[in-house]
């Protein structure tokens, strides 16, 4: 919060990205919302799925590349006026007569492109913002993540209510405006980003030789810190626990009904337990909890992990409530924590490449292993995915015990 109050430029950054992400998400619901009246809905979703999970995926690519660039605040702001015109030509193209899947085509291929730009143009202005933030990386980053989280909330929140009161041409035109304040709000400290960029070198040119080893270099440079890469692979374990706690409790439920609550309730309340227990995980990491170790975060989230499952086993949803909420306290904790501790070691020249790697792995590896956990708990029971999630849990508190980090 200090950071936010005292740092210009991190504060412009950080109220676009809000703004940014609140027309993303409001547009998101709202196409989705949309496209479900008409016969072809089964075909949109998977086109707005496929649009929305490839950018994802490609910043194995655009990490690598962003790494090569020079003028990147120039290249920022040309991104955002880019994102800017997409989406405002697009307004005069959506309407309602005649929507079709051609439409829809249309509407995911501008929405793909403008999140590829999106995660280039984030890789590419990593390092600035680590040099914006300083010190103060874990303050900054703890307090973006959790107003990133109140931001979601409130979008889904308002979209939920607009729903049915705007039409989609006016959400593509309000995300339009979002980028549009994004793209005033950049040029407002654009000078003092340019002092930034004025400090960094890149000296290599981007060729398809250079790309492989840049590739390769940057994968050496983040193997030579193992005990960060057990710390990643164990936050990212911890996001697949956390990604099926809805689903599995789902089906404890189903079978053992939370007192008079319905399911859809139960589930509602257990949502918002998630989204809180995150929010304040994220602004105690950088405040007064800033001290706590990492690995006895790590200790904790561990046991609390125990404590679900054994909240599974005994069809205990009231003690889950508790657990879950102090368990994603603890997550939010961590991902401010191994930002920091990641970006304060890693050379800036390879860190768009990291962070692309890194989140790539993030998403990939969580959701193929959360698939297969609620697969196994649908085709089974409940009680029986239980075991190798508690031999998993134990694998995870054998590496913590093991890695050489405080």
């Amino acid at each position: 919060m200090n950071t936010f109050l005292t740092n210009k430029s991190y504060r412009m950054l950080l109220i676009n990205q809000w703004v940014s992400s609140f027309g993303d998400t409001l547009f998101y619901i709202s196409f989705i919302s949309y496209v479900s009246e008409y016969k072809f809905a089964s075909l949109a979703v998977l086109c707005i799925t496929v649009s929305e999970t490839l950018p994802q995926i490609s910043q194995l690519f655009t990490g690598v590349i962003a790494d090569f660039q020079k003028n990147r605040v120039a290249k920022y702001i040309a991104i955002l006026a880019s994102k800017f015109l997409l989406y405002t030509l697009l307004t005069l193209f959506v309407t309602d007569k005649n929507f079709s899947m051609v439409m829809v085509f249309l509407i995911c291929g501008i929405n793909l492109l403008s999140d590829t730009m999106s995660y280039f143009a984030g890789a590419m202005i990593s390092p600035l913002y680590v040099r914006i933030v300083g010190d103060d990386m874990t303050d900054a980053m703890g307090f973006r993540q959790a107003t990133a989280g109140v931001v979601n909330i409130l979008s889904n929140l308002i979209g939920g209510v607009l729903i049915g009161v705007i039409s989609l041409q006016m959400f593509v035109g309000l995300n339009a405006l979002t980028f549009l304040f994004a793209l005033l709000g950049v040029v407002f400290i654009r000078t003092s980003l340019r002092d930034i960029e004025e400090q960094m070198e890149v000296s290599k040119r981007l060729t398809a030789k250079s790309f492989g080893e840049h590739f390769l270099h940057s994968m050496k440079i983040l193997s030579s810190f193992p005990a960060i890469i057990k710390l990643i692979f164990i936050a990212a374990m911890n996001q697949v626990i956390l990604s099926i706690i809805t689903p599995l409790t789902t089906l404890m439920l189903i079978h053992h009904p939370f007192i008079f609550f319905d399911t859809g309730k139960s589930i509602a309340a257990l949502s918002v337990v998630i989204f809180s227990g995150t929010i304040v995980g994220s602004f105690l990491s950088g405040g007064i909890l800033k001290n706590i170790p990492i690995k006895m975060i790590v200790y904790f989230e561990e046991i609390m992990h125990l404590c679900i499952l054994f909240s599974w086993l005994t069809n205990h949803f009231l003690l889950l409530l508790v657990v879950v909420f102090l368990c994603a306290v603890a997550v939010g904790m961590m991902g401010p924590r191994i930002f920091n501790l990641v970006f304060s070691m890693v050379p800036e020249e390879v860190m768009g490449t990291i962070q692309s790697v890194l989140g790539v792995f993030n998403v990939v590896v969580p959701g193929i292993l959360s698939m297969l956990i609620v697969a196994l708990a649908s085709a089974t029971n409940l009680k029986i995915t239980v075991l190798p999630l508690f031999i998993f849990v134990l694998t995870a508190l054998a590496i913590v015990k093991a890695m050489k980090i405080e």
